[in-house]
């Protein structure tokens, strides 16, 4: 499974672990002991090893591809999942450089199915996909967006002024908003607060404890180390 988000694929693997899948995770966040045990686990013969995930990044390491065709040699690797798969279209916003490079795999690991998921393929990027990771013989499985188990809700508060800091009136209707879930849901309102810049997340998190909730900045600007602590 190859996937952007380190933090999500190390939530997968744990949960794989839990339920008794055999698991793991080779990144370049894992330690050099972590990365030989779990490159050894690959080509073993005699291996238990039922799922992979790594990053776009990481399949461009020499010792990681080798490892994958020894399994394959063995006849050990039956798919290859590409999530976020939208990652690979030039022009789009999450564009990776390293996602046009999964093409290769085509070369090291012929006859592997790929399979490519995304929420955001409209009809211009499934062609694109299709064209990066040079697809042959595709089926397109697709469905509404819509997602009927989500509840969506609209609420128009204050903008935040020049100088990017929150509004007081923006910040009081914010802590109603978690107080009314927190009494909605019997003390407990956990969620996630999407800001576009790193800076709102760092200003947003500070208000909030202040206000003595228990927040965190995560965005891209933080190391591994603050990033697994959070």
């Amino acid at each position: 499974v190859v996937s952007p988000l380190v933090a999500l694929l190390r939530e997968q693997v744990q949960c794989l672990r839990e339920h008794g899948i055999d698991a793991v995770e080779v990144t370049g966040s894992i330690s050099k002991e972590q990365r030989s045990q779990s490159l050894s686990q690959i080509v073993a013969k005699d291996s238990t090893l039922e799922m992979l995930y790594t990053t776009p990044e990481t399949l461009r390491s020499k010792d990681l591809i080798c490892s994958l065709q020894a399994a394959y040699q063995q006849g050990r690797v039956f798919s290859i999942a590409v999530d976020e798969a939208h990652c690979c279209v030039q022009w789009g916003h999450d564009f990776r450089p390293a996602y046009v490079d999964l093409k290769n795999l085509r070369n090291h690991l012929p006859d592997v199915p790929f399979q490519c998921l995304t929420a955001t393929a409209t009809p211009a990027l499934q062609e694109q996909l299709v064209k990066t990771l040079q697809l042959e013989d595709y089926v397109v499985v697709s469905r509404s967006f819509n997602r009927p188990e989500i509840f969506y809700e609209v609420c128009f508060v204050e903008a935040l002024d020049r100088r990017g800091q929150f509004e007081r009136a923006a910040l009081k209707e914010l802590q109603a908003f978690i107080d009314t879930q927190r009494e909605k849901w019997d003390g407990v309102a956990d969620g996630l607060i999407y800001c576009s810049k790193r800076e709102s997340c760092e200003d947003l998190s500070k208000a909030l404890n202040d206000l003595g909730y228990d927040s965190n900045a995560y965005h891209a600007g933080l190391s591994d180390k603050e990033r697994a602590n959070i």
